[in-house]
């Protein structure tokens, strides 16, 4: 066939263009983003440091976060997590607009009586779960039951799991993650605001007491530390005629929360029992609250306390590594003591809200730029989680602790460490480029 100059010249013009090949990189994260379990994740992590990126090219594309798709469930999604290969089944309710562009909140519904031998389909919040649907946000009603409550090891596993999927699925926003529990499922909420707070920005607690949380009967996993919950944000919910929780039992308890430095918003119904009657009078209340309320990731002060070091040992940029009286510690404050309602006219008694059995450690953290101050009370090892986002990597980082120098100089943001941890969190708003690993007792 004969092609003249000018045919031959349409010809090129249409021709296909070829997408260039994937870099290094970009196969690597493909990988890093299809990860279904930690090995993977570890393998695909590896990849991404062995192409040789620069860390600010690995952040870049850690703060944008994958490439979520349109094609995935929505409406009415049941799924099941398995933990210690016990089935976990949980509702997620999408909105059929769902917009992978969009980031969207999250609201956690733990449900009540869980002192029942095994989960039934359509209890609780299941039974009704139509009334929250809502275009604006993403809906998730996990399961709970005598062998697996809120307050135990499993729960403590099963949510942040669970929270973990759905971030990988749908493109939610990490910070405007809130829990809602009623009855046994505001147990739950206060039991995960005082052992692991780290991914959530507020708790509802209705018709639910945080005392369950001390009676040993009810197999609580682990104990209960009041200054665990400074900086943290309830909206509680009690009521007058409540025959099991009643308003005014609560209130001591609401009125240390406040002395530990949370934030709490009660709401008591005086004339209501132990129901929800009070519900759609409060709507707008909690939306209010929780559109008022999002995380703060990388807070300039932190706090915690544990009596562990295999879980329940961090709250976001800080972490206990490991027990012990330590040469220098501080010596901070306590607070367990109950007051009675300033109402009732009694005097106060002393009495604890918690029993400590275990020896704990205790560590304060306030961060100002490049300098951390700490404070440990039976801690001898801990380790700071440094972002970019918060201090500067170009200028020496110096830590104080219980008063003297126990680190200073220049540290190189790792892209390993950037990647191990955004693999555990899941999180595009909590990196982490470098990890200090200080030991309490080395300060001279």
């Amino acid at each position: 066939m004969n092609v003249t100059p000018f045919a031959a010249a349409l010809l090129l013009t249409a021709a296909p263009v070829q997408d260039p090949a994937p870099s290094p990189l970009d196969e690597a994260f493909h990988l890093y983003w299809g990860a279904e379990d930690a090995e993977q994740a570890a393998a695909a992590a590896r990849a991404v440091v062995d192409s040789g990126a620069s860390f600010d090219e690995v952040l870049e594309r850690l703060r944008a976060g994958q490439p979520y798709s349109a094609e995935v469930k929505t409406g009415r999604v049941d799924l099941v997590n398995r933990v210690d290969r016990v089935r976990h089944h949980y509702r997620v309710l999408v909105p059929e607009s769902y917009d992978p562009a969009r980031r969207y909140p999250v609201r956690f519904y733990l449900h009540g009586g869980v002192s029942q031998p095994a989960w039934r389909k359509g209890g609780g919040w299941w039974s009704n779960y139509g009334r929250f649907e809502d275009p604006e946000r993403i809906s998730v009603f996990p399961s709970s039951w005598d062998t697996s409550r809120w307050w135990q090891r499993r729960q403590a596993e099963n949510l942040p799991a669970i929270l973990d999927h759905l971030k990988s699925t749908y493109n939610l926003d990490e910070n405007a993650v809130h829990m809602i529990g009623i009855s046994d499922g505001a147990t739950g909420a206060y039991f995960f605001a005082f052992r692991e707070p780290t991914p959530w920005a507020s708790y509802l607690p209705f018709i639910g007491h945080p005392g369950v949380l001390a009676n040993k009967r009810m197999g609580a996993d682990g104990e209960m530390y009041a200054r665990n919950l400074r900086g943290q944000a309830f909206f509680v919910v009690n009521s007058g005629k409540d025959r099991l929780y009643p308003a005014a039992r609560v209130l001591p308890y609401l009125d240390l929360m406040v002395r530990a430095g949370a934030e709490v918003v009660f709401r008591p119904q005086p004339e209501a029992g132990h129901d929800t009657s009070w519900w759609p009078g409060e709507v707008e209340n909690i939306d209010a609250f929780i559109a008022a309320h999002r995380r703060d990731p990388l807070p300039d002060s932190v706090t915690w306390e544990t009596e562990s070091t295999d879980r329940y040992h961090r709250n976001r940029w800080l972490l206990i590594a490991e027990l012990g009286p330590a040469r220098g510690e501080s010596t901070l404050d306590e607070l367990n003591t109950l007051r009675p309602p300033p109402s009732s006219g009694a005097e106060s008694d002393g009495r604890p809200a918690f029993t400590h059995e275990a020896p704990s450690g205790r560590i304060e953290a306030i961060r100002r730029g490049n300098v951390i101050q700490v404070r440990t009370q039976g801690v001898r090892r801990y380790k700071l989680l440094l972002s970019p986002d918060e201090v500067d990597f170009e200028q020496p980082i110096t830590v104080m602790t219980n008063g003297k120098e126990s680190w200073t100089g220049r540290l190189e943001p790792d892209v390993a460490t950037l990647l191990a941890w955004a693999a555990r969190d899941n999180d595009r708003t909590m990196l982490f480029g470098a990890e200090l690993d200080l030991d309490v007792q080395a300060v001279k």
